[in-house]
């Protein structure tokens, strides 16, 4: 028989219990410190970090070729569903 739960002593998690790992990643607008504009490369950290839930910071969808930001690249691309396609 378990003890009584207290406020010094919680009572354990379930067993079915599940961990969520939540990642938060500025991605620069997909340039990196090397300045190179590389969507893949973000898509790898994101699927290496093993993540259940992503919140991106900085990600660009462009309908016309334009450069966003100053360290960004030129480009006309959707950044959100090329990452999620990789």
């Amino acid at each position: 028989r378990r003890p009584a739960a207290s406020a010094a002593h919680p009572p354990p998690p379930p067993a079915e219990a599940a961990m969520v790992r939540v990642l938060t990643y500025n991605v620069h607008s997909c340039v990196g410190e090397d300045a190179v504009y590389d969507v893949p490369r973000v898509a790898s950290v994101l699927r290496r970090s093993a993540c259940h839930v992503a919140c991106l910071q900085e990600v660009e969808v462009n309908t016309k070729r334009r450069k966003q930001r100053t360290w960004s690249g030129n480009h006309a691309d959707n950044q959100l569903e090329m990452v999620g396609k990789a």
